[in-house]
């Protein structure tokens, strides 16, 4: 990339200009190798967990564990448990704590993953899942994502499925401080020259407004739980579930607040993860709780 005009690769720089891929190769030899071997995401529906446990999970060297996939794998093979899963999901509802544990009990077996070597994004999601969480998979790290709420709405009802469950996001958000560009099938270009962002087809992308290009959008779908009023069901449904579960994690928790695009915070969040990997006992509960605002 260059200074002045930067392509989006899928999987690769997400932010409008280069920035993040060199502080990530920085810290690739010391975190790989580092203590940090069972890691659990914390966050509201949309924060982002996805998109950053794609990017640390190899900087970590673990293996990434997204039970919303293990979830969406059961409804799409409709299976008994897939079907009463898809019942739960259009009310907006959490899936029974039973069913998810069992879930990812079974995928965690197969994978050979229960002595560690992961990072688990969608669990746990309340107090009688982290108590279960504890018994048997022992985190050693639980990463707290926190947004800004009309933002992370903004990113949730903009979220679509491609035909493999690639998750793409329509939403280009630039407010204040905030440059966060969409995430689309195919790569966009920053020109330089207009001081315009456009997809792949020509199209240029407004700012604050969803991808309209019917080209980018062909063949992407709305998840049944991505509906406006279904979002704001599980952002306050988790609310008031996560305060008992945020403190119940104070002797291992990294706080982390998200307040721009994938570009501006990454190198930040991996900066984070290190203090706190240089920080922590290896082996031993209650290592020091790093609070980290960008």
């Amino acid at each position: 990339h260059t200074p002045t005009r930067c392509t989006i690769v899928q999987g690769g720089c997400p932010g409008r200009h280069c920035g993040c891929s060199s502080s990530r190769r920085t810290l690739d030899a010391s975190m790989s190798s580092s203590a940090i071997r069972r890691v659990i995401l914390l966050g509201a529906p949309g924060v982002g967990k996805g998109t950053y446990t794609r990017h640390i999970s190899p900087v970590l060297g673990l293996e990434p564990i997204v039970v919303g996939d293990l979830v969406r794998r059961e409804v799409r093979e409709q299976t008994p448990t897939g079907r009463a899963i898809a019942d739960a999901a259009r009310r907006g509802d959490l899936v029974p704590d039973n069913v998810v544990l069992d879930l990812l009990l079974d995928h965690m077996r197969k994978r050979d993953l229960l002595d560690g070597g992961y990072i688990l994004d969608g669990l746990p999601r309340n107090s009688m899942q982290a108590q279960a969480v504890d018994e048997i998979l022992r985190p050693d790290l639980a990463l707290h994502l926190t947004m800004d709420e009309g933002i992370m709405l903004s990113k949730m009802t903009a979220r679509r499925l491609g035909p493999e469950d690639q998750v793409y996001n329509l939403a280009y958000i630039r407010k204040g401080d905030w440059d966060m560009p969409p995430l689309l099938p195919e790569p966009t270009r920053w020109d330089e020259a207009c001081g315009a962002l456009f997809c792949a087809h020509g199209t240029e992308l407004k700012p604050n407004a969803l991808v309209e290009c019917p080209q980018c959008t062909a063949g992407l779908i709305t998840r049944e739980d991505d509906a406006p009023d279904v979002c704001r069901h599980r952002v306050e449904m988790y609310k008031r579930a996560s305060k008992p579960l945020v403190d119940h994690y104070t002797h291992i928790r990294l706080d982390f607040e998200i307040d721009n695009g994938v570009k501006q915070c990454l190198p930040r969040l991996l900066g984070a993860l290190d203090k706190f990997r240089r920080t922590a006992v290896p082996g031993r509960k209650g290592a020091p709780r790093v609070a980290s605002r960008l």
